[in-house]
């Protein structure tokens, strides 16, 4: 049994279908996505749930903790393997994880992620204390992370997550979806574009199950995948805005952010970005140690490698960049 909160910190995250034919290894996608919402756990903002979108749960789900949902598509036609253009895939399931997480969690903020990236620590409690306190951000939709991580990783044989290094990367928001904070109630007057009465065809919801799961109605996925379709080719879609972050902008009034609250998960191989998820080398303005890195962001596990990559002196960037 979850908890409705009050001002809840919701994070969603659409996981891929594990028979797209771009999965080069789903057990190496299962394993990033355990260690991102183990490190989501960590929130130091007690009213942090994490809501996952996905085909398959995890053999780890029922013990990953109350404030982790899995919302199991894997009964519903919209979501054939290799069919739908991620953005399409993508954008369908931040809704679905949006509409439950409106209806069961009384979020304040909701923030859409991608399954291999990961949040400082102290995202949730700065963002939600910023917003209840800072009436320049009123006419705001939700804030921006224009500074951010790209952290070189790999996987090992046994699928242990082990970190190299953390590099400071400029326009962060242009290179990582996990960069945009939403206010509930913009980002849902999006969501009504595509029905005024979307939230109330989304109200039933099953019991969430001992493994941390709930089954998706069928029915409501299968009209939202209908009425939308027609619209998919359209850059102004909701579905299309939200499955691709770097078209975000136009469409909300976001706050932008000073510290860096983000980091992508870099490397591992099984990305459909088009620089197939490596770090950016031509956006590094610095580094962290994948130490620092693990303590800021929640990393239970501490594998460190030694760094391949030549180390950038940061020196006079700190104040530029804060870490919290």
């Amino acid at each position: 049994m979850i908890r409705k909160d009050k001002g809840a910190f919701v994070l969603v995250i659409p996981v891929r279908n594990p028979q797209d034919q771009k999965v080069i290894d789903y057990s190496c996608i299962e394993a990033i996505l355990h260690e991102t919402v183990r490190s989501l756990t960590q929130q130091s903002y007690s009213h942090t749930h994490i809501v996952i979108v996905c085909h398959k749960i995890p053999s780890w789900g029922g013990t990953i903790g109350n404030n982790v949902t899995f919302l199991n598509v894997s009964n519903i036609p919209a979501f054939p393997a290799n069919k739908n253009p991620v953005r399409v895939d993508k954008g369908l399931k931040y809704i679905i994880g949006i509409l439950y997480a409106k209806n069961n969690l009384n979020p304040d903020l909701v923030m859409p992620m991608d399954a291999d990236d990961y949040v400082n620590v102290k995202l949730a409690s700065k963002l939600v204390k910023k917003d209840k306190f800072n009436r320049f951000n009123s006419n705001r939709d939700g804030y921006i992370l224009k500074k951010g991580l790209h952290v070189n990783l790999q996987i090992a044989a046994d699928y242990s997550v082990n970190y190299e290094v953390a590099y400071l990367v400029e326009e962060f928001d242009r290179t990582c979806g996990s960069c945009r904070v939403f206010k509930t109630d913009a980002l849902m007057k999006s969501i009504e574009t595509i029905d005024v009465d979307i939230a109330s065809r989304f109200s039933y919801w099953p019991l969430r199950s001992q493994n941390a799961s709930v089954t998706v109605p069928a029915e409501p996925v299968m009209w939202l995948s209908d009425i939308s379709q027609p619209h998919y080719l359209s850059e102004n879609n909701i579905v299309n805005i939200l499955g691709r972050h770097i078209k975000q902008s136009p469409y909300f009034k976001l706050a932008p952010l000073n510290f860096v609250g983000a980091a992508k998960g870099c490397g591992h191989g099984n990305h459909d970005g088009p620089k197939q998820g490596e770090v950016h080398m031509d956006k590094i303005i610095g580094n962290i140690s994948a130490q620092q890195f693990c303590n800021n962001f929640g990393i239970l596990n501490k594998n460190y490698l030694k760094p391949t990559h030549k180390k950038i002196n940061l020196g006079f960037l700190t104040n530029k960049f804060p870490l919290f």
